[in-house]
Order: structure tokens, then sequence, then C-alpha cells
């Protein structure tokens, strides 16, 4: 583990503690950065800061449990730690609200449309889920395939589908309603 004791870290070791942040900060600060490039447009440097003190409050909260996880004969540490900050990037961009473009002021093509001219779309606030909003923003925004999609929010494939098929349902009635 490269200098870093386990054990002692769990059991919280001050001079543990500081190896291992030293260690692995770079690795955490890159996975995060990366992530937040590829999924959110204008992400701040208080993202990126959130994100990263988000990961160590996970990592010591009740009593150090998600390190006590840790499995050396499944993966090696920085591959886990890469899986958890991963994790905790992915949860901090469902619950923080879009720092971009949504979904309900982009402009789209009119399907019947031949001169392709676009009409701006209005969805009401609170008509989709934040997860319906999210994964039609990664099919069709993001151009993800569903594979890609569900890594992402970290679902089953078939749980993308669903939540498409559903969010998808939704807006035909209420755009059905308003002609």
């Amino acid at each position: 583990m490269n200098g870093v004791d386990l054990r002692l870290l769990i059991e919280g070791d001050k001079p543990q503690w500081d190896i291992f942040v030293e260690q692995y900060s770079a690795l955490i600060y890159s996975v995060i950065r990366k992530i937040l490039l590829n999924y959110l447009k204008n992400a701040s440097d208080w993202d990126l800061n959130e994100i990263f003190q988000e990961v160590f409050v996970r990592l010591i909260k009740d009593d150090h449990y998600l390190l006590r996880t840790y499995d050396p004969a499944k993966s090696s540490l920085s591959t886990w730690l890469t899986i958890v900050t991963r994790s905790t990037a992915i949860d901090f961009l469902r619950k923080s609200p879009p720092q971009h473009e949504s979904i309900e002021n982009r402009e789209i093509a009119a399907p019947n449309d031949e001169n392709n001219t676009s009409l701006p779309l209005t969805i009401p606030k609170h008509l989709l889920t934040g997860r319906q909003k999210l994964v039609l923003e990664l099919l069709f925004e993001k151009d993800l395939d569903v594979a890609q999609a569900a890594q992402i929010v970290g679902v089953d494939a078939q749980t993308i589908r669903s939540t498409k098929h559903k969010a998808l349902e939704v807006l035909r009635r209420y755009f059905s309603k308003e002609r």
C-alpha cells in the first residue's frame, strides 16, 4: 500500500492519515477534475473542492466504515479510491442544481419542420424528476449511449431505458394537452 498502514489509518492515526492524504490527493483530485470536465460545462473550483472534501468525509464517516470495506484482494487502493471518488462526484452532480444550460431552455428542431428551424422548448420545472432530466440530458444533449449513461448515473442500463421511457411519456402527455 505504498507506506500507508490501513489498520493505523482506520484507527485514526494522524501521521498515517497525513501520509494517505499526501499520497492519494493528486489521484482523487484528477478523477474529480475529469468527471467535472466531462459532465459539467462550467464547473468551478468550488465544485471541485466540495467533492474533494466530500471524498475524505465519506472515508472517515461512521468510524471509517468505507475504509473498512476496502479489500486489497479485490483491487489496489488506487483503483478502489478512484471508484469511491467517481461515485462521490456523480452523487454531487445528481444532488446539485445544474450549473449549465438546462434542457428546459434548449431549442430543439420541430420534428416535421423541413427547414429545420428551432422552437424553444419550455418544460415546467417540476414536470420531470431530477433523474429523468439527467438521463435525457446525457442521452440527447451529451449524445451518450445507454451503457455510458448507466455508468455515469450508477444504475443498470435497463433503469436508464425505463427512466427515459417514463420521462418521454410525461413529456408527450404534457405537450399533447397543450395543443
